[in-house]
């Protein structure tokens, strides 16, 4: 998937989740998501991979939560 697409599928996820409320013993609750997201290419490891998503999600929550950020 190219990252525009990606990121497409990615902003549809969290307006999913972020606009729906859950109820649970009789409350209603909120959601909020932080994305963390990289480019992956041929040859990258995944190890390298999940450490550049981890930190774009870090960013992310640094940068006022409920948001997608890309490394």
């Amino acid at each position: 998937i190219e990252m525009m697409e990606a990121k497409k599928v990615a902003a549809d996820l969290f307006d999913l989740l972020t606009t729906q409320t859950i109820e649970i013993e009789g409350k209603q609750l909120s959601i909020s998501a932080s994305i963390g997201m990289t480019y992956a290419y041929p040859g990258k490891q995944l190890k390298e991979i999940m450490k550049e998503a981890d930190m774009a999600m870090y960013a992310a929550k640094g940068n006022g939560r409920s948001q997608l950020q890309v490394h």
